[in-house]
């Protein structure tokens, strides 16, 4: 559609889902924690590793299509469930593996 500020759509996103979580939890049909400093230092590096990586995925739709980008998220979701398996012993339920086994088909298609 020649729109090219793909960014400022993922901040509109943003806006208007911290709006309706907020408008939520004010009215008590979702509980959230409070906003403590310990809270902010715990989830600040996740918060930046995946803005970075939504900024990185916006950039890249100039160089490759969308399908492109949505299987490459897939990709790196299963490759780094099978390494926490195989790295660190960790065990996932039925749920995860079918949900992972999907995003393989999905790819595949």
């Amino acid at each position: 559609y020649g729109f090219n500020a793909g960014i400022f759509l993922t901040i509109y996103q943003n806006i208007v889902s911290v709006t309706i979580v907020s408008t939520l939890s004010l009215s008590g049909v979702i509980p959230t924690k409070p906003l403590t400093w310990n809270l902010v230092k715990v989830w600040l590096p996740v918060n930046i590793i995946f803005v970075g990586m939504l900024i990185t995925s916006m950039f890249s739709l100039k160089y490759i299509n969308v399908a492109m980008v949505a299987i490459l998220k897939n990709v790196a979701n299963v490759l780094a469930t099978s390494k926490e398996t195989y790295f660190f012993k960790k065990q996932h339920d039925r749920q995860v593996w079918i949900s992972l086994m999907l995003m393989v088909c999905q790819i595949s298609t």
